[in-house]
């Protein structure tokens, strides 16, 4: 007569041939048959839940200049003109607060000083586009100088990762006529209702 395999067997058949029954049931990899010398065998290794990586914390800032219709401050690489139009945006600082980090920003990017906080608008959980690394954003509504320029040349200085890279800043009607790079515009309309970009061919 053929004799039971392991997995066909009962509780009660495995007590009566002296099998150690392991709690998780009878499974060949959880057992040790007693009556044939088996040794204790090494359960299945069990996977490692993996970590995901803790966001990048970020900022952005919706910079206006107050006029019958509001204007955005944005800027455009010189040497890269394909990166698109964009809004100042960076990363935080060690012991930075948000809003500090967001003036700082403006600042850096566009030479701009002066301007008004006048509140945080949202947050939004967006991987980078190209190396999908987790960002977390957070929009802030911003005032500039009644009497800033129309548009000018700046030049980043220091030792953030955009030091020595040229941009040419101008405020520019909302709404937009084109989305901004990255979706940067998705959060104009917590400003004004009317502030999204126009769609395409309009």
């Amino acid at each position: 007569m053929t004799a039971p395999t392991i997995d066909s067997l009962s509780v009660t058949q495995a007590v009566k041939l002296k099998i150690q029954v392991h709690p998780y049931g009878l499974h060949f990899n959880w057992c040790r048959r007693v009556h044939r010398g088996y040794d204790n065998l090494t359960p299945p290794p069990r996977s490692t839940p993996v970590n995901p990586s803790p966001p990048r914390i970020r900022v952005a800032a919706y910079v206006i200049r107050r006029r019958p219709r509001p204007e955005l401050l944005i800027f455009e690489h010189v040497d890269f003109p394909e990166a698109g139009p964009q809004v100042p945006a960076g990363g935080v600082e060690a012991n930075e607060g948000l809003p500090e980090a967001v003036v700082r920003e403006v600042a850096e990017e566009t030479g701009l000083t002066g301007v008004t906080l006048v509140r945080a608008l949202t947050t939004e959980d967006k991987p980078h586009p190209e190396t999908g690394q987790p960002r977390r954003t957070t929009y802030f509504h911003l005032v500039a100088p009644a009497d800033t320029a129309d548009e000018w040349i700046h030049r980043v200085e220091g030792s953030g990762g955009d030091t020595g890279m040229t941009f040419a800043c101008r405020f520019q009607s909302l709404p937009l006529p084109h989305p901004l790079a990255d979706g940067q515009d998705a959060w104009l309309g917590l400003i004004d209702p009317q502030s999204r970009p126009r769609a395409s061919g309009t």
